[in-house]
């Protein structure tokens, strides 16, 4: 989610993170959670449950701390 936000809305030229990319990728990722959940309601054998949804949200923000410490990293590498 976070490459197609990335690729989508435009951003500082030569901006490899961006707020407003990681946020809308978790909220994507909440949405697609939450339906699938809601979906898994109609199948006997499944249940949906909200801990399902926040288990891929908090995945989903771990995922964007993650990108954004790499970027920092990286960055401080180059400059050093």
């Amino acid at each position: 989610m976070f490459r197609a936000w990335r690729a989508t809305l435009p951003g500082v030229s030569g901006t490899v993170w961006n707020f407003r990319w990681a946020f809308n990728a978790v909220m994507m990722t909440t949405l697609v959670a939450s339906l699938d959940e809601w979906h898994q309601t109609f199948i006997p054998s499944r249940t949906g449950t909200v801990s399902d949804v926040l288990l891929d949200m908090t995945g989903a923000m771990a995922v964007q701390i993650l990108i954004f410490l790499l970027v920092r990293v990286r960055r401080a590498q180059e400059l050093a």
